[in-house]
C-alpha cells in the first residue's frame, strides 16, 4: 500500500489538526507517515520515509514541507513526482500564509478554508502552478469525545482566540484610496462576511467594474482590510459580552492589555489546555475571523466537549446547522441582541443541552477529521486520474 506524509507540529494548534487529520485517514484504510517538522532528525525521517518510493502523497500546512531544499539549492517538490495537498490555514491575504506563494512544487493541489478564498486564488500570485484547488473546511481536531452534556460546567462563556490589538485603519495615508476602503470596513462592520464578499458588495453598490478592480486592490490592500476587520470583530464581540455583566473567560494572556481586561476572567494557555476548559463552559462565543464562507474548528470541538455554540454568522454552516436548534447565529447589524441571547442560553440549561445533543450528532456524522481525510483522497484520486487516466486506475484496483 502507498503511504501518505503529513508535516505536522510538534505542540500547539497545528499539531491537533493534522494529528487528527491523520487519524482520520488511517480510518479511511490509509497508511500514514507523520513527519514532526521541528524534530531535529526532521530531514533523516523525511528522507527515510521517501526512500522507498511508495508515498502517494503529502499533506501540510501552509508551507511546511515544501521549504524543504535539496543539494542543488531547489526544493525538494522539484524533484519529487508526487502530488502535495497544501492547506492554506487562513486566508491567502493573510501574512502567516505568504510563503507558501515563494515555494516550488511540481504537483501543488491548494485547499482553502473559505470558499470566496478559492477565487482569490485567481488574483494572487504563486510561483507554482496550482494543478488544483478545493474547499476544505475545517472540522474537529479533538482526540476524545465528550458526549457528557449534563455535567456540572462551572464556566458559562468561554472564548478562545487570541488578542492582537485594537483595530486600526492602516490605509488613512493613502489619500484617493481611503474612501473607498473605508466603505468597504464601513460594511464588513455591519455585515458577517469575507473581504472580498464586502469588497464586491460595495463595488456592486458603487457601480464599478468589479474584476478590474478587484484585481487592482488585492494585493495591496486585501491584506490591511483582513487585519482592521479581524481585529475589529474580536474586540467588539468580548467587549459586547463583557459590557452586559455576563462572566466571559478567555483562553489568552493576550487579553491582559485590552483596556477592558478587569472585566474578563483570563487563562494563559496552552490550545490542549484551552479544550479542557470547553469540557467546563456552558457556551463557546466564536467570531469566524474571515471564514463566513467557511467555520473555524473550535465550533466543532467545542461542541463535542458539550458546549452550546453562539458564533458570527457563516453561510457554510448555515447549510450545516439550524439557528436556534444546532447553534445560535449572530450578525453584526444585530450585535446589541448578542448578550441577551447568550444571557437566555445560560438561564435555560434544558435548551442549552438539546442544541448540543443536535449539533453533537451532527458534528459526528459530516465534520469529523474522517470526513476531512475523505475528501481530501477524493481530491487527490481526481488530479491523479486526470493526469494518468486508465494507467493510474489500473494501478489503484
Amino acid at each position: 500500500m502507498k503511504k501518505i506524509i503529513i508535516y505536522y507540529s510538534k505542540t500547539g494548534w497545528g499539531r491537533a489538526i493534522y494529528y487528527a487529520l491523520a487519524q482520520g485517514f488511517k480510518q479511511c484504510g490509509q497508511e500514514v507517515i507523520l513527519l514532526d517538522v521541528d524534530k531535529d532528525t526532521y530531514l533523516q525521517d523525511l528522507t527515510e520515509a521517501l526512500k522507498n518510493n511508495d508515498i502517494y502523497f503529502s499533506l501540510g500546512h501552509n508551507e511546511e514541507g515544501l521549504n524543504v531544499n535539496v543539494n542543488t539549492g531547489k526544493g525538494l517538490y522539484t524533484e519529487l513526482n508526487i502530488p502535495h495537498v497544501c492547506i492554506l490555514d487562513d486566508a491567502p491575504y493573510n501574512t502567516v500564509t505568504f510563503n507558501t506563494k515563494a515555494v516550488e512544487c511540481n504537483h501543488l493541489i491548494l485547499c482553502v478554508r473559505d470558499k470566496s478564498h478559492l477565487e482569490c486564488l485567481n488574483m494572487d500570485n504563486f510561483k507554482s502552478n496550482i494543478k488544483m484547488s478545493a474547499f476544505i473546511p475545517f472540522g474537529a481536531s479533538v482526540d476524545v469525545i465528550d458526549g457528557n452534556f449534563k455535567k456540572k460546567r462551572d464556566i458559562d462563556v468561554i472564548y478562545s482566540a487570541t488578542y492582537y490589538g485594537m483595530p486600526n485603519r492602516g490605509w488613512r495615508r493613502y489619500f484617493f484610496k481611503r474612501k473607498l476602503l473605508n466603505e468597504v470596513a464601513d460594511y464588513l462592520e455591519e455585515n458577517a462576511v469575507t473581504v472580498l464578499d464586502g469588497f464586491k458588495t460595495v463595488l456592486e453598490l458603487r457601480g464599478l467594474n468589479e474584476p478590474e478592480i478587484l484585481k487592482k486592490y488585492y494585493n495591496k490592500y486585501f491584506t490591511m482590510l483582513y487585519e482592521y476587520i479581524k481585529t475589529y470583530r474580536r474586540v467588539k464581540c468580548v467587549e459586547k459580552i463583557a459590557d452586559s455583566g455576563i462572566i466571559i473567560d478567555v483562553c489568552d494572556s493576550s487579553w491582559e492589555n485590552v483596556s477592558f481586561s478587569k472585566k474578563l476572567r483570563i487563562h494563559g494557555t496552552t490550545y490542549y489546555e484551552s479544550l479542557e476548559l470547553y469540557k467546563r463552559s456552558k457556551i463557546l462565543l466564536q467570531e469566524m475571523a474571515e471564514f463566513n464562507s467557511g467555520s473555524h474548528n473550535r465550533v466543532f470541538d467545542a461542541t463535542l466537549s458539550g458546549a452550546a455554540i453562539v458564533s458570527e454568522y457563516s453561510s457554510y454552516l448555515g447549510t450545516k446547522f439550524e439557528n436556534g436548534v444546532d447553534i445560535e447565529y449572530f450578525n453584526w447589524n444585530n450585535i446589541d441582541k448578542m448578550p441577551r441571547i447568550v444571557e437566555s442560553l445560560l438561564e435555560n440549561e434544558n435548551r442549552r443541552n438539546t442544541m448540543v445533543h443536535n449539533a453533537y450528532n451532527k458534528v459526528l456524522k459530516e465534520h469529523m477529521p474522517v470526513h476531512r481525510a475523505s475528501k481530501i483522497l477524493e481530491i487527490v484520486d481526481s488530479y491523479l486520474s486526470s493526469r494518468y487516466g486508465n494507467l493510474y486506475k489500473k494501478v489503484t484496483k
